[in-house]
Parts: structure tokens; C-alpha cells; sequence
């Protein structure tokens, strides 16, 4: 019964620990924005390999908005 209680408590210990570290950082982390240190759009990992958008990438939307009033001109002249 003891040992049982015992795991529980490290399970426990573990988890608080987890979460302390997890609430300091996200502490530290906003407090790094508030003061101006680092910019969360520049800074982040996932912006280094983005490409800029090609010269074409409007030609899609079109299409889809032709095609929108093709459907709601064809449906209206029935």
C-alpha cells in the first residue's frame, strides 16, 4: 500500500515539476515580447524556409471565381 502511494506521489511530483517548467517558460517568454526583445513573427523556426509567393498565384482564384459565376449565370438562365 505504501509503495503504491509513494508512486502516485512521484507521478505527482513529476507532473507539478512539468508544469512549473512549462508556466516559467511561457513567464519568460512574454516577458521577452512585452519588452521588445523578440519579435514572434521573425523569430519563429517555422518563417526560415518559407518561399514568397509566386508572381501567378492569383490565376488560381480566378479560375474559381469564373467558375462560381459560370454556375450562378447557368443557374439562373434555366
Amino acid at each position: 500500500m505504501g509503495i503504491m502511494l509513494s508512486k502516485e506521489d512521484d507521478k505527482n511530483a513529476n507532473l507539478s515539476r512539468r508544469i512549473d517548467a512549462d508556466l516559467r517558460s511561457k513567464m519568460e517568454a512574454s516577458a521577452k515580447m512585452e519588452n521588445g526583445e523578440i519579435d514572434a513573427v521573425e523569430d519563429s523556426e517555422y518563417t526560415k524556409d518559407l518561399k514568397k509567393t509566386g508572381k501567378f498565384a492569383w490565376v488560381p482564384l480566378v479560375i474559381i471565381v469564373v467558375g462560381v459565376i459560370m454556375l450562378v449565370v447557368a443557374g439562373l438562365l434555366k
